[in-house]
């Protein structure tokens, strides 16, 4: 398999959007209804506060974020390359 190599004008323009993007943006993130939400269908209730305290200290263990964005950019490179090939070939 070829790996798609990108040219320096490529690189560039990547580079100034990469800039240009906020590094604190959040992209992701889960609130209290959220929570609550899975509660409901799981237990048919809502949790208590203290319940709702505990999940929420717990919860970032239970969050493979690494995994999840390893997952993401593999899959998004994986059909970048499959695109790029598709061209090549037409």
């Amino acid at each position: 398999m070829a790996l798609v190599t990108e040219t320096p004008q490529d690189a560039e323009t990547n580079t100034r959007r990469a800039i240009m993007r906020n590094l604190e943006e959040i992209i992701y993130s889960l609130n209290i209804e959220d929570i609550q939400t899975i509660a409901e269908e799981n237990l048919e209730r809502h949790l208590t506060e203290e319940e709702l305290n505990l999940v929420i200290d717990n919860l970032p263990g239970y969050i493979d974020w690494g995994g999840a964005i390893s997952s993401a950019i593999r899959e998004v490179l994986f059909k970048m390359r499959e695109a790029d090939q598709k061209k090549r070939r037409s």
